[in-house]
């Protein structure tokens, strides 16, 4: 099946998903075009490669994770959910370091869980957000690096100074003091930013920002 412009979801089959669990992803997420359980990695990466776009939802204990997660990424627009039932800090940090895009708890509500796929699926980071400052501190950062120049030539000189305070935690208000502009002003900065960047809200935005290196130094 070729997913189109839908997500197919592919979940190895260490896991057992309750068919009410599917239904309620397909009803709550009509942008899932298929959820399919496959036997192993091959197997994973053979159907994303015919999907298209796709997200593959794995154990965090799967063996060779980071060379699993490369070829799903080199055959798939998408990338690789890890689930992990371990909340300490530094593991669901180091997830991303052996290459996943995504990283759910099993304790994570169902929201949360859709709201990941959408996000891999689109080619963005996902992480619960209460570990968004941690992951973000352990990207590495050159802040005159092709990352940073992309954002200088894709943003305005003012909105590079928002989306820096926004990266630092702090709210529109804040931004707006600090620059002397309204919170409209700031609110369409906001939306520009989210627009140029081609990112579906702050958080995404934020971790942009601490990836190109200008955030953080």
């Amino acid at each position: 099946m070729t997913g189109g412009d839908g997500v197919t979801v592919l979940v190895t089959g260490s896991f057992s998903v309750p068919a009410d669990n599917i239904r309620w992803l397909r009803a709550n997420a009509p942008e899932i075009a298929a959820v399919e359980l496959v036997v192993d990695r091959d197997q994973l990466c053979t159907r994303a490669s015919a999907a298209g776009r796709a997200v593959g939802i794995v154990d965090a204990a799967t063996p060779e994770l980071p060379v699993l997660a490369e070829r799903f990424g080199s055959v798939a627009v998408g990338g690789i959910l890890a689930v992990t039932a371990n909340p300490a800090e530094d593991h669901v940090v180091g997830l991303f370091a052996r290459g996943v895009t995504g990283v759910v708890l099993t304790s994570s509500p169902a929201e949360e869980l859709v709201t990941a796929i959408r996000g891999v699926a689109s080619g963005h980071w996902f992480a619960p957000p209460r570990y968004l400052a941690a992951l973000a501190e352990t990207v590495v950062r050159n802040p005159r690096g092709p990352r940073a120049r992309h954002l200088r030539e894709l943003l305005t000189e003012r909105e590079l100074e928002v989306l820096l305070l926004l990266a630092s935690g702090s709210a529109n208000q804040e931004i707006a003091d600090v620059l002397g502009i309204s919170v409209t002003t700031v609110r369409s900065h906001v939306l520009s930013i989210l627009r140029k960047l081609n990112v579906p809200n702050r958080t995404v935005a934020a971790i942009c920002a601490y990836r190109s290196g200008l955030a953080g130094v």
